[in-house]
């Protein structure tokens, strides 16, 4: 597994990782994939809780800059 974010914000929108390429995304097609990995075991499943959470905070204090 590569050190890339499997979720993040840049360039002013979401996107996931799939599969090497990034996607768009909205917010609660983060927030899915966040509750979908919240109770999984493993390091990878903490890992993703740790990238969409991240990208979920930075999106909501650029959409709170924005108001």
């Amino acid at each position: 597994m590569t050190d890339r974010p499997l979720a993040r914000f840049h360039n002013g929108q979401l996107e996931l990782d799939r599969g090497g390429v990034y996607g768009p995304a909205t917010r609660l097609n983060v927030r899915v994939m966040l509750q979908s990995f919240q109770h999984k075991p493993g390091h990878d499943a903490a890992r993703y809780v740790r990238d969409c959470r991240a990208a979920l905070t930075q999106y909501d204090k650029a959409m709170e800059e924005a108001l």
